[in-house]
């Protein structure tokens, strides 16, 4: 029996819900038997995206920028990135010392970098395939060791994988593959209504996750706030500005928050709420099966950060219309380029051009019912086609397998 190993690393969630997706694909084929998943305990990666996102954003972007055009950029980046590539290798090391796998498939590109050095060491033959899970084109995601790159490529990018197949022996349909993604079972079976969602969110709540003075009504309006526990605090400026406004219906809107752990952003919208007299809900960690009816319960969706794994689980749980407040720098913008041109989303930067749609959606409901059926055609769609790619990919990597 063919034996795959898929690996994640926190760097932002997206990563680690592609590593799920992946998995579940080959649960839906029938081959759950032949998967396992490794995540990384380490720490060091996320913080430092954390870090360049929110102190040094332009920088980041322009060191990003720099290494889709240069090689020379992205040699400079190994250089400079042993000390946080070495106890990824090492843990990678010994986790793979006493075990055997035929394909081991990451979804971070130092974890990929990681293996490679790992199997040119150990003198190994196990397939490594290369996992990226955002609409990116960056080369150094696809990175290569001693001159030999990974054996697999899964992107969601097609341009990307058009430039890899030129550039590398990777073969479009067999070693290149355009990526899909299913979201944890728990988004696919929550076929609730919205009043229903909410009513089923709030009676399971722990208290340590619902520490607000307004308790959530399962009849208003309902806006969700989400995008990552971290980036969802970096908003709160303007959170504060669409309280202070009155021109929303309040009397029928509320707004949730998903906060994650971040306890300083619960306690700082708990403040907000009691200072303004709004329904604004803050929520802590929201277990996957929470987070499902989170997400199914909004009627309208603002993100503060796009991940391709947060948008195909609205997608799943059929949330309203997706309104982009912010992205970070690097990746989310080809993935918020890619997702404007499918009309999933909508770019709105400016606090101001928030308040007035927010305002119409909640004041005049039969636009928010026509935008609304709008979105979730195209959102079941894309939905269906992404699904479809997953488990093409998963198909195909088996068989890749067996080839082999």
């Amino acid at each position: 029996m063919s034996s795959i190993l898929i690996t994640s690393i926190l760097a932002g969630g997206g990563h680690i819900a592609a590593m799920h997706a992946l998995k579940r694909a080959f649960v839906e084929i029938g081959a759950q038997d032949s998967v396992h998943t490794f995540e990384s305990s380490l720490k060091h990666i996320d913080r430092s995206h954390r870090f360049l996102n929110t102190k040094l954003p332009q920088f980041y972007q322009f060191c990003y920028d720099s290494m889709c055009a240069s090689s020379g950029f992205r040699q400079c980046y190994h250089v400079l990135s042993h000390f946080s590539l070495k106890p990824i290798e090492d843990e990678l090391m010994h986790y793979l010392e006493n075990r055997s796998f035929d394909l081991v498939i990451s979804t971070h590109f130092m974890q990929t970098y990681a293996l490679l050095k790992i199997r040119h060491k150990k003198r190994a033959h196990f397939l490594i395939g290369s996992y990226i899970p955002d609409f990116d084109a960056n080369p150094i995601l696809f990175p290569h060791y001693k001159n030999k790159y990974p054996d697999i490529g899964i992107a969601q990018s097609l341009d990307f994988l058009n430039t890899l197949c030129r550039h590398t022996s990777l073969k479009p349909e067999q070693t290149a593959l355009k990526a899909g993604f299913l979201p944890r079972i728990e988004f696919s079976l929550c076929e609730l209504t919205k009043i229903q969602a909410r009513q089923e969110l709030l009676s399971q709540l722990p208290k340590h996750t619902h520490l607000s003075t307004y308790q959530i009504d399962p009849n208003k309006t309902t806006i969700i706030v989400t995008g990552g526990s971290f980036w969802s605090a970096l908003i709160f400026n303007s959170i504060q500005e669409i309280a202070q406004t009155e021109s929303i219906d309040w009397a029928r809107t509320q707004i949730l928050i998903a906060c994650g752990y971040n306890q300083h952003a619960v306690l700082q919208y708990n403040n907000l709420a009691q200072s303004l007299q709004k329904p604004i809900i803050p929520l802590g960690f929201l277990s996957a099966p929470l987070m499902a009816l989170f997400m199914r319960s909004a009627d309208i969706t603002v993100l503060s950060g796009l991940a391709p794994a947060t948008l195909y689980e609205l997608l799943e749980s059929q949330a309203g219309p997706i309104l982009v407040h912010r992205a970070n720098a690097g990746a989310e913008k080809f993935n918020l380029t890619h997702f404007q041109k499918q009309k999933l989303v909508e770019y709105v930067p400016l606090v101001s051009d928030l308040i007035t749609r927010l305002s119409l959606w909640t004041t005049q409901k039969d636009t928010l019912e026509i935008e609304t059926r709008l979105f979730l055609t195209r959102a079941i769609q894309e939905k269906k086609e992404a699904h479809a790619r997953a488990l093409k990919v998963a198909k195909t990597l088996l068989n890749q397998i067996k080839t082999t």
